[in-house]
C-alpha cells in the first residue's frame, strides 16, 4: 500500500495510469466522489491485493471463500463495499493482500450513538466493542438498556468480544464523573457497584466490562484505583475482561503512581488523547510521542490501545471546537470552496487541516478545521509499531473514517476471538 499526495496536476486517471491499477480502485479504496476534482494536499491510498477473483452468477460469499480456502469474514475485511452480502455478476473482490506486519493487532472500537447498520459495516475488523450509552446507574445498580441486545449479538456473530462501557450521565445526559465519584464515596456503594456491574454484563452476554476514571479528581482517584483492583477480582472470577482508559489531562490520571497501579490492573488499557482545550488536532502525534514516551507507558505496552480519533475538529478563531464527520466534511468543503482552499499538513502535529471562510453566517467567520487522513492515520500506527504497542482503539464508530479500516487491515491481521 502505497499513501500518495495529490499534486496540482493529478487526477484519477493520471494516478492510475502512473501506478498502473484501474480507476475503480483508486475511487473505490478512497471512497471518492468520481464527478469531484482532486485537491492538492489531498492523501490517498494506493492498494494492491496480492490476489482478486471475478464474481460469476450465482456465486455467494459461502462459496466463493470455499473455492479460495479463506474464510468469508476474510473476504468482507478485504471488500467494505459488500458488507451487505450482495454480489453483482463480474464484481471484482480482494481475496488477500501481502501485509507488512506478521502480528495480530488487537482493534477495540467505540459504538458511540451509530446505528446497528453502522455498527456491523465496521465489525469485520474489530476485535473488542465498547458498547456505550446501554446501561443505567441508580443508587450502585447498574441495568443494561434492551437495546444493547442485538449489538451484542451482533458483535459474537463477527467474532468480535462485546464489552459493556459503565457509562454515567449527568441530567442533561452527557457523561459525567460525578456519578462514578459518588458511587466511590463509601466501601457499602462501591462494592454493590462491582457485583451489580458484574451480574449485569453476565446476565446480557458481554464478554467484559470498561470503566473509567475522566474527570475524577485526586482522592476519586485514589478510590477508583483500590474499586479498580476489586473489580479486575470479580471479573478474572466470573471470566470477564475488566479495562479502563487512560486520558492523560486529567490530573489525577497524569500522576504517574496511578498510572502504574491502572496499567498492572487491567489486560487491556487504552491510551486516549483529546485536545479539546486549544485549536489543535484531537490526537497530535507529537504530544502522543511525548507522552508515551515513558518506562511506565514501555513497561505496559503489549496491553496499550493506541487511542485513534475518527472525527475532525473545526475551530472558528480560537474559540473550542466542534467534532464533524471527516468523509463528509472534507468533502463538502473540498466541493462548495475547492478553488479557495488547499488540504495543508502540520509537520509537528502530523496532521491535515483546511483553512476556509463560513460564508453561511452573516458574519463570515474564519475556521481551521484539523482531521485525519491517510497519512496521518499511517503515522499514528508507524508510531505504534515502533513502540511495540499491543493495538488500537477506535473513537468511535459514530464518526465515518472509511479509509481507516482500509489501512488497519492492509496492514495488519486483526486478531479475533
Amino acid at each position: 500500500m502505497i499513501i500518495h499526495t495529490v499534486m496540482s496536476s493529478d487526477t484519477i486517471y493520471s494516478l492510475s495510469k502512473q501506478y498502473g491499477i484501474p480507476e475503480a480502485r483508486i475511487i473505490t479504496d478512497n471512497f471518492l466522489n468520481p464527478t469531484q476534482a482532486l485537491v492538492p494536499g489531498q492523501t490517498l491510498i494506493i492498494s494492491r491485493p496480492s490476489k482478486t477473483c471475478s464474481v460469476r452468477g450465482g456465486d455467494t460469499l459461502d462459496s466463493i471463500a470455499k473455492e479460495n480456502n479463506i474464510s468469508v469474514l476474510s473476504i468482507l475485511q478485504n471488500n467494505p463495499q459488500v458488507h451487505s452480502g450482495k454480489l453483482m455478476p463480474s464484481q471484482t473482490l480482494n481475496l488477500s493482500y501481502d501485509r507488512p506486519n506478521t502480528r495480530s493487532l488487537i482493534v477495540a472500537a467505540y459504538t458511540g450513538d451509530a446505528a446497528l447498520d453502522k455498527i456491523e459495516k465496521y465489525l469485520p475488523y474489530i476485535s473488542a466493542l465498547i458498547v456505550q450509552y446501554s446501561t443505567r446507574i441508580d443508587d450502585g445498580n447498574v441495568t443494561v438498556l434492551p437495546h444493547a441486545a442485538p449489538i451484542v449479538s451482533m458483535a459474537k456473530k463477527y467474532r468480535a468480544l462485546p464489552l459493556l462501557s459503565l457509562d454515567c450521565t449527568n441530567e442533561r445526559g452527557k457523561w459525567s464523573g460525578d456519578c462514578i465519584a459518588r458511587l466511590l464515596d463509601s466501601p457499602v456503594s462501591t462494592e454493590k457497584f462491582i457485583q451489580s456491574a458484574v451480574q449485569a454484563a453476565k446476565e446480557n452476554g458481554f464478554s467484559g466490562i470498561e470503566v473509567s476514571a475522566a474527570g475524577l479528581d485526586t482522592p476519586s482517584g485514589y478510590r477508583f484505583v483500590d474499586m479498580l483492583l476489586a473489580l479486575q477480582g470479580v471479573c478474572s472470577e466470573n471470566e470477564l475482561i475488566c479495562t479502563s482508559p487512560l486520558f492523560p489531562i486529567d490530573s489525577f490520571d497524569a500522576n504517574e503512581e496511578n498510572i502504574v497501579d491502572i496499567a498492572s490492573l487491567v489486560p487491556l488499557w487504552s491510551y486516549i488523547w483529546d485536545d479539546d482545550a486549544t485549536a489543535a488536532p484531537a490526537a497530535p502525534l507529537n504530544k502522543l510521542q511525548e507522552a508515551l514516551n515513558s518506562d511506565i507507558i514501555l513497561h505496559n505496552k503489549e496491553k496499550i490501545l493506541l487511542g485513534i480519533p475518527t472525527f475532525g475538529v473545526d475551530y472558528a478563531g480560537m474559540g473550542n471546537g466542534y467534532r464533524k464527520q471527516i468523509q463528509s466534511a472534507v468533502n463538502g468543503l473540498l466541493l462548495t470552496q475547492k478553488h479557495h482552499i488547499t488540504a495543508e499538513y502540520d509537520e509537528n502535529t502530523h496532521t491535515p487541516f483546511i483553512r476556509y471562510n463560513d460564508n453561511t453566517r452573516k458574519n463570515s467567520e474564519r475556521h481551521i478545521m484539523h482531521y485525519e487522513d491517510a497519512r496521518s492515520f499511517s503515522e499514528k500506527l508507524d508510531l505504534l509499531d515502533a513502540l511495540g504497542l499491543g493495538g488500537v482503539n477506535i473513537m468511535s464508530l459514530e464518526y465515518d473514517a472509511p479509509v481507516l479500516w482500509q489501512i488497519l487491515n492492509q496492514r495488519y491481521s486483526i486478531q479475533k476471538y
